[in-house]
């Protein structure tokens, strides 16, 4: 393990070289190992629970799903974590909004029960710029499949392809960061690292060490796993059936994209239950309550949305 944390081997056509790593490169490769490590363990516990709960005894598969809404995140210095983190509110908070608002309005029209419109705030504008052809995980997608690409190339890019974007805009000193403006706050995120995170790539002696454990839960995680590929239960809802239900996350998929689809398919499910929202604020410190009240006004005037 010491060896291939300092080490990796590059393959030419008919030899093996092993080159002694870099002190940020071996950080970095120690960082993406850990991660792996934790997301095959968990989506082989998953793997493990769904067969449990699977009965076999009828086509249907009833369940009730708790969902822990991320927060929305804004910081100082905000980098891919908290983008990937506000893309999947800005899902969220879509969903709750066609809910909550269309599908209720639309059934008052129906009943013809008379009410005052609600006008709320559209934010599938906002999900296009992240998530559509040519849109920001598109174009770092395309950066990280270039040998050469950077993140300072990556944003500048961004700033041609999305200069008239209302939900995208470019700092007035600086070219190394951009600004989405989304349904709760306008964030201004960092663009160093964003290639690094999105690839973060595994040293494949670091994946053969796991696949040869003699631990045998580890051996059987890291074997049945490859790639990350994990099946669903065996029984799968008809209506969820129109995405594939297997989803392979091989190393060659970026995080970005397994976030996106991962979140897609998250989205499906939710489509097809009865959802009930519960809202929540943790008042730890008096700073955390300052924020969680500016958030929450902030939402309510994006959403129009009075008490």
């Amino acid at each position: 393990m010491q060896k291939w944390l300092c080490h990796k081997t590059l393959k030419a056509r008919n030899e093996t070289v092993v080159m002694t790593l870099k002190r940020h490169d071996a950080v970095a490769g120690l960082d993406a190992f850990v991660k792996h490590i934790y997301a095959s363990l968990f989506l082989w516990i998953v793997k493990l629970l769904n067969c449990s709960l699977t009965t076999g005894k009828s086509d249907a598969v009833n369940f009730i799903g708790i969902l822990d809404i991320y927060g929305f995140e804004m910081f100082e210095e905000n980098s891919f974590e908290q983008f990937c983190i506000n893309y999947a509110n800005e899902k969220l908070q879509q969903q709750f909004n066609q809910h909550v608002f269309k599908l209720e309005q639309t059934e008052y029209i129906k009943e013809e029960i008379t009410w005052s419109f609600i006008d709320f705030y559209d934010n599938q504008p906002c999900i296009d710029l992240i998530e559509k052809k040519m849109g920001i995980i598109d174009l770092l997608d395309e950066q990280c499949r270039m040998n050469r690409g950077t993140d300072e190339n990556w944003v500048q890019i961004l700033y041609k392809e999305h200069s008239d974007c209302q939900h995208f805009e470019q700092p007035r000193t600086g070219t190394d960061q951009f600004v989405i403006v989304h349904y709760a706050d306008k964030v201004s995120y960092l663009c160093h690292g964003f290639i690094a995170k999105n690839l973060d790539s595994v040293n494949e002696s670091h994946i053969n060490l796991l696949r040869t454990s003699t631990l045998p839960q580890a051996g059987e995680a890291f074997t049945e796993l490859e790639g990350g590929t994990i099946t669903s239960p065996k029984k799968v809802p008809k209506n969820l059936q129109r995405r594939n239900t297997t989803s392979t996350l091989t190393k060659k998929r970026t995080v970005g994209a397994q976030f996106k689809t991962s979140l897609n398919l998250l989205m499906d499910a939710l489509t097809t239950t009865v959802p009930h929202f519960i809202r929540a604020f943790r008042g730890e410190v008096a700073r955390k309550r300052f924020l969680q009240v500016k958030y929450r006004r902030k939402s309510k005037d994006h959403n129009r949305i009075t008490d």
